[in-house]
């Protein structure tokens, strides 16, 4: 798809805008310079402060290829997100009649020369002669070196942020850079690495009344964590009228999500909570059909159709919504919260519960993450610093313009364009409303797009 047409889509559809400016950077070249927050890591949620901050942006005069690997779930929407950068105003490439002679020897890209303001950093190695400037009089906030990203086809979060965090090497493409995830940072993982959470989703349950008219009630009411327990992970439950005598006396098929993906890591943290020890969301799936039933995330269409109006599984909330052929007309289920009151009322999965990262928000709720290397890591490669340059771009604030937001000669909003892509092509969860702040727990970092996990 062409940058053109994202940013044509984005000036039609009505999405989420971040609102707020944040404070201007710091006139230094720090790598802990420009925001920080107190995300505690493995939950993007705010307690005290860790000092993850985002990189500067700087340059090398050429253009590097960031390989990303990992998530199922946000491997369409990255491609969108690639798709914006890859086409997004950056230095002046040599040779045109803007550039200047070549700054930084034959076969540089970019870099033209300017006088250098007091203060601007110009990166990480000696661009041009002393007191240039590569970086003045062009955008500096958007893909500056003309850099290529790349997303492989996904493997599951957990084998990206494996490859990323272990320099594991893929054959044909290299090691990659930046790690798709849509699971939290685990206890210890990834030391010399950042997580950036950039939207919201969720894994509700799904089931199909419309195929079964005798599950009306269960869509109107849903599951409490403990009924969810008890199908999952506890195999207690194993006919629909278990769940209310008002539902089929018949059984529920039950299927189990791939194992390395966010999406089961996620909807395991939910189920487990309380059950019997030693087994994850897929034991009763398993027990029912052997590894068979574990099936590839995000994907309803593999259930077979006789079986769907009285199958139940996991699915992403913004796959749901965006992959109709996928979602093969489920119904995302209520779900109650850990430990809520009895009687409490289940939760709806909506976009305004899903953005709300607080425990009165939608149980399974999560953020989808960039990993990247830390500014701070001992040794950087070129791609790394480039994927990096990648996740700072992504996580400025949306409005056009913002001091240290996205700015545009063209005209072009990058912020809306990527906005659209998460919120409206996608379907998945904005942490901003769109009134200047973010929603109920999501302390995103200054007040750009990302939380620190």
């Amino acid at each position: 798809m062409k940058i053109k047409n994202l940013l044509v889509g984005a000036a039609c559809a009505a999405v989420v805008v971040m609102a707020a400016a944040p404070a201007a950077r710091a006139a230094t070249g720090s790598p802990t310079d420009p925001y920080s927050n107190g995300a505690t890591p493995g939950t993007g949620l705010v307690s005290a402060v860790v000092g993850q901050a985002l990189s500067v942006f700087d340059t090398n005069c050429h253009a590097d290829s960031v390989i990303t690997m990992g998530s199922d779930t946000t491997y369409s929407l990255h491609q969108r997100l690639t798709t914006i950068y890859n086409a997004s105003e950056g230095l002046t490439p040599q040779g045109s009649a803007a550039g200047s002679a070549a700054v930084n020897g034959a076969g540089s890209l970019t870099c033209k020369g300017a006088a250098l303001p007091v203060g601007t950093p110009t990166g990480d190695t000696a661009i041009g002669t002393v007191g240039t400037d590569p970086l003045a009089s062009v955008v500096t906030s958007e893909n500056l070196d003309h850099d290529t990203m790349l997303d492989l086809f996904p493997t599951g979060s957990g084998n990206g942020i494996n490859a990323v965090c272990n320099g594991v090497s893929v054959t044909g493409a290299g090691i990659p850079a930046l790690a798709r995830s849509s699971r939290v940072r685990n206890a210890g993982e990834c030391p010399n690495q950042d997580f950036w959470g950039y939207a919201r989703d969720a894994v509700p349950v799904i089931a199909w009344p419309t195929l079964n008219a005798g599950l009306a009630p269960l869509a109107a009411s849903g599951l409490t964590q403990g009924q969810v327990r008890q199908i999952f992970v506890d195999c207690t439950i194993t006919s629909w009228n278990q769940i209310a005598p008002a539902l089929p006396a018949t059984p529920i098929k039950i299927w189990g999500i791939q194992s390395n993906s966010g999406t089961f890591a996620t909807f395991n943290a939910y189920a487990t909570v309380g059950g019997i020890a030693g087994r994850n969301a897929n034991f009763c799936a398993e027990a029912q059909g052997g590894l068979a039933r574990d099936l590839s995330e995000n994907d309803a269409s593999q259930i077979p159709v006789a079986d769907r109006g009285d199958s139940i599984w996991g699915m992403s909330f913004g796959a749901n919504l965006s992959l109709p052929r996928q979602a093969a007309g489920s119904t995302l289920l209520r779900l109650g919260v850990v430990g809520a009151a009895p009687g409490a009322a289940n939760i709806a999965a909506t976009v305004a519960t899903i953005r709300n990262a607080t425990a009165t928000g939608y149980p399974t709720g999560r953020y989808l993450w960039a990993v990247v290397a830390k500014p701070t890591k001992a040794t950087l490669s070129d791609s790394e610093r480039a994927a990096m340059d990648f996740a700072t771009w992504l996580c400025k604030p949306a409005a056009a313009g913002a001091v240290g937001g996205h700015t545009s000669l063209l005209g072009a909003d990058y912020g809306l364009a990527a906005n659209t892509a998460i919120g409206t092509f996608e379907r998945f969860v904005t942490l901003s409303d769109g009134t200047g702040s973010a929603g109920p727990g999501n302390a995103t970092v200054g007040t750009g797009r990302c939380v620190a996990g």
